[in-house]
């Protein structure tokens, strides 16, 4: 039984250690930088913090698009981003 218990402790901790690994890999310096940026703006368009940021809006837009699909930030209901 207790072999049994450590087994799924092992797999648990192992399935929280890939998760976590996949998250520090798409926090990339320069989604950090947005993240901050953002924060320090409040809700924004894409446009707006591309400018902000100095960096085309393709790259914000593909940036932005993998922060909220990590439910890191989110979009209101007029379309604009902001950190929760």
């Amino acid at each position: 039984m207790t072999e049994v218990v450590n087994m799924k402790a092992s797999i648990g901790s192992s399935l929280l250690c890939r998760i976590l690994y996949g998250i520090a890999a798409a926090l990339t310096p320069q989604r950090w930088l947005l993240i901050n940026a953002l924060k320090g703006i409040g809700h924004s368009s894409i446009y707006a913090l591309a400018k902000k940021l100095g960096r085309h809006c393709k790259n914000v837009h593909a940036d932005v698009t993998a922060l909220v699909q990590l439910g890191i930030i989110e979009k209101d209901v007029v379309g604009k981003i902001f950190v929760p």
